[in-house]
């Protein structure tokens, strides 16, 4: 059984998330929460940021911040147990089983994005790795993803690009 209920959940956040961009380099807000059952990463775009669009990048963005959340925080207690003789999981089924495990949700702050006011979107991937964004409200992906609505409420001078 993957998880482990005795596991502490960690809250990180990185207010400028470099990830691999479109010929150069990308960056964007990124708040996550690691529990014991997967990870919730919120990825939002910056006001007067010009380079790749969080929603072009959103697999890599993915994949960056599992791969820092391993490396900072450790997921593997996302890996099902094994029998005691079953050599450990590798950095990259660590990688794989917490990707299968997560919760991608893109944000564009209030005059950033197309809509009138701020957007939501829980972002699903299928079998091949495409996304497919389903928009919603704050409150409804709140409750989708079992947060609270203050985390995916991010402080608009904590989104400008400087």
């Amino acid at each position: 059984m993957a998880g482990n209920s005795q596991f502490q959940s960690v809250d990180k956040e990185y207010p400028r998330f470099r990830f691999p961009g479109f010929g150069s380099e990308g960056t964007c807000f990124v708040r996550a929460r690691v529990r014991h059952d997967g990870l919730i990463v919120l990825c939002a775009q910056l006001y007067s940021y010009n380079g790749t669009a969080v929603t072009l990048a959103i697999e890599e963005i993915r994949e960056a911040a599992i791969a820092r959340l391993h490396d900072e925080v450790g997921l593997e207690h996302l890996v099902p147990a094994k029998k005691w003789w079953q050599r450990k999981a590798s950095r990259q089924e660590v990688l794989a089983h917490a990707s299968t495990r997560a919760s991608i949700i893109e944000h564009w702050p209030e005059g950033r994005g197309l809509a009138r006011g701020a957007s939501f979107a829980l972002v699903e991937f299928d079998d091949a790795g495409h996304p497919e964004w389903d928009y919603k409200r704050q409150a409804a992906i709140a409750h989708k993803c079992a947060v609270e609505d203050e985390f995916l409420s991010v402080d608009p001078d904590q989104l400008h690009f400087r």
